[in-house]
């Protein structure tokens, strides 16, 4: 028995080890699916690290997202890009862009089986919640599974937690964020999820949400908030910065260092694609260059164009009763794919006698520095055609022999240019019907 004491006693302690944490790299900019440059870099700069495993905190896409299809593609531009990481190990937890509702929740399960897991390495325990399924609270099941794991976890060298939303929201200027994206939204489930994590004498919480850098002891939790993994930072120097996070693991000793990612050059390579060109028969484009819809109400499908039309058409069902802005975006953030580009040319086509109040279309034009969007197009029944001129700025729509002017708009605030986003207008309406768009080209 003596004999056995001493060689507990002596036990060889666990091997020093590094592990990186990342989050919020979805992509920038409206509805955008392709992956952040920064993003790559930020990959590429971890492996010459060499950690353990990565701990991305969620937010891996733009999501928020009711078509399926389009949703699955966001998630294959992720996975495509975090290839890179191999053949490091890679631990997830969903972010709010990554699991939102049902359908969101069912592509999340499908590709990560769970939405809280513990891994474990060596003497330290690394516990995965979720805090979106139920916003913003750690509760019912998961709760008592987390209590169940903290005290699996008892006498370890260290517990570390991992979760998009943080435990605490951070400060700002010295005084704490105003909005309730974090857990102590909900007072009491806060209060028992405090309890718990104190009680077990965890390590560090990681965290992010925030697109910034930053470290608060409270409550007797240390968190740090590292959310800067390629979306948008926050307009703050000392704290909105790209960056990951090095933890640095020596039995009890614990570092953790915050590596900073330059964005002053990180603009993709440029695509051959460049104006002028025309979306045909609305297939996908390849990155830079993507389709996607807005919210659960629209739904969008590629059928053959209507009466007086040739090739494909999208078909874009609204319901304004459910939705008031149904939305489609043409998104890149590459403005050298429109360089020459002298103005842009569209149909719509809604079907006669398919209502008596047709809907008003918003044609927004992005750029790097803002958006402008076009006066409220009244559509008609049929066929309608729209012509943007870069030059003088200045709109012009037609319904068979009638021409109209639109606004000048003050694009050169914005320029360069990135995108086109179509919305119709549903304000106080109810109705609802089906909207056809064709012939979109970029001239």
């Amino acid at each position: 028995m003596i004999g056995l004491l001493l060689c507990l006693g002596t036990a060889a302690r666990a091997k020093p080890f590094t592990f990186a944490v990342v989050g919020d790299n979805q992509p920038s900019g409206y509805n955008t699916m392709r992956q952040n440059e920064v993003f790559r870099r930020i990959i590429a700069d971890i492996k010459t690290h060499n950690p353990a495993f990565v701990i991305q905190q969620g937010d891996h896409v733009w999501g928020y997202q009711g078509n399926p299809g389009l949703l699955e593609r966001m998630w294959k531009e992720y996975f495509l890009t975090a290839e890179s990481f191999k053949p490091i190990p890679v631990y997830h937890s969903p972010g709010n862009h990554d699991l939102y509702d049902k359908a969101s929740g069912q592509v999340w399960d499908r590709h990560f089986r769970k939405r809280y897991h513990a891994v474990e390495y060596g003497r330290s325990a690394f516990i995965f919640l979720d805090a979106e399924t139920d916003v913003n609270r750690i509760s019912g099941v998961q709760f008592k599974w987390l209590k169940s794991r903290l005290t699996k976890y008892r006498g370890w060298d260290n517990i570390f937690v991992a979760m998009h939303k943080p435990v605490f929201r951070p400060l700002a200027n010295g005084t704490l964020y105003e909005d309730s994206a974090s857990l102590d939204s909900h007072q009491v489930e806060y209060s028992r999820l405090i309890d718990a994590l104190t009680a077990a004498n965890i390590r560090m919480v990681f965290a992010g949400h925030y697109h910034q850098y930053d470290m608060d002891y409270r409550h007797g939790i240390l968190q740090y908030i590292s959310g800067g993994g390629g979306g948008e930072v926050e307009d703050d120097p000392a704290r909105g910065f790209h960056h990951y996070l090095l933890v640095h693991v020596d039995g009890r000793k614990v570092d953790v260092e915050a590596v900073r990612i330059s964005d002053t050059d990180w603009i993709d390579p440029v695509a051959s694609r460049k104006a002028p060109f025309t979306l045909e028969d609305f297939k996908t484009i390849d990155s830079p260059l993507s389709w996607t819809m807005w919210d659960q109400s629209v739904l969008g499908e590629l059928v053959r164009a209507p009466e007086g039309g040739s090739g494909n058409s999208l078909r874009i069902g609204y319901d304004f009763s459910r939705y008031e802005w149904p939305m489609l975006t043409l998104g890149t953030e590459r403005p050298e794919i429109w360089a020459g580009a002298t103005g842009i040319s569209f149909r719509t086509y809604i079907a006669p006698g398919a209502t008596t109040a047709y809907p008003e279309l918003v044609v927004g034009i992005r750029g790097l520095k803002g958006s402008y969007s076009a006066p409220r197009i009244k559509l008609m029944p049929g066929w309608n055609q729209v012509n943007f001129k870069f030059s003088d700025r200045t709109w012009s729509w037609s319904h068979g022999k009638e021409t109209k002017e639109g606004v000048a708009l003050e694009t050169t605030r914005i320029e360069p240019f990135t995108g086109l986003t179509f919305m119709l207008w549903g304000y106080e309406r109810k109705d609802s019907g089906t909207f056809y768009l064709d012939d979109v080209s970029v001239n």
